[in-house]
């Protein structure tokens, strides 16, 4: 393993690192920057392709026994590395992952006869959102998920944090079509399609008897699910709340949805 330890912040082999505020660059370079030694531990766990480590001299100690000896690891005094970022830092450890190819969502659609929940995110742009739904439904066992591209960034470094590596756990796929997506799930994969809505014409929560093969839609925060994708699913459910109540947080009400689906098709 190569631990070098750097000195200045200009060092070309930190260029992934900087201004990690303001900069969307590693989006650009199909890499990621993950915070934290939770984030690291998953990204060893899981065995998950590194670009490099970077780490205060307390934290190389702790991990230069852990990576894989092809990481380069960098070592930086701690106010080197909140220069160098951009912002006040504590964690110890930064990590630059690959970004995954996201795959045709087909190919993660439960074959004919097999059980399986899917969840499509439809334009939910909050990333602390799309970072707990994504940590809920890795909890939860959810088959796989899917996320229309104006939905927050999987790998930013808010829903990483947020979903606690949940991202690292759970397939996940960027779609251009919700409507089409679930046309095809009802249509040709016999997977019913499930609007979740604030509409009292819709089934209560507590009345569904999932089949075992679904697919849960989510809208966004302010405005829910479009209409076009509510007209093209063959169900819509909603949550039962106390009078006076109107809404929840749309991440509290995915998990709460996925909880009932996915204990009623198995064990939890």
């Amino acid at each position: 393993m190569s631990i070098v330890k750097i000195e200045s912040v200009t060092d070309p082999r930190l260029g992934l690192y900087r201004d990690l505020k303001r900069s969307n660059k590693n989006r650009l370079s199909n890499t990621f920057i993950a915070e934290g030694g939770k984030l690291l531990d998953r990204l060893i766990d899981v065995g998950w392709p590194m670009v490099s480590v970077v780490l205060t001299p307390a934290s190389c100690n702790e991990y230069q026994h852990r990576l894989p000896p092809e990481v380069p690891v960098y070592v930086l005094d701690k106010e080197l590395i909140e220069e160098l970022i951009g912002f006040n830092f504590h964690r110890g450890v930064l990590a630059c992952g690959r970004r995954p190819d996201f795959p045709d969502w087909r190919r993660l659609v439960p074959p004919a006869g097999v059980q399986g929940t899917l969840l499509l995110l439809v334009d939910i742009h909050d990333p602390e959102n799309v970072g707990n739904i994504i940590r809920s439904a890795a909890a939860l066992g959810i088959s796989a998920i899917a996320m229309t591209p104006l939905c927050a960034d999987p790998f930013s470094r808010r829903v990483l944090r947020t979903s606690m590596g949940g991202v690292l756990l759970t397939p996940i796929t960027i779609i251009e079509s919700a409507c089409e997506m679930i046309e095809e799930l009802s249509t040709k994969h016999a997977i019913d399609t499930w609007a979740t809505v604030l509409d009292p014409s819709a089934i209560s929560l507590k009345d569904v008897q999932p089949t075992g093969r679904q697919v849960i839609v989510v809208g966004n925060e302010g405005d829910g699910l479009p209409a076009d994708c509510v007209d093209h699913c063959n169900k819509k459910v909603t949550i039962p709340m106390a009078a006076g109540a109107d809404s929840l947080n749309v991440a509290v009400a995915t998990g709460i949805v996925l909880y009932h689906f996915l204990r009623s098709s198995r064990a939890l």
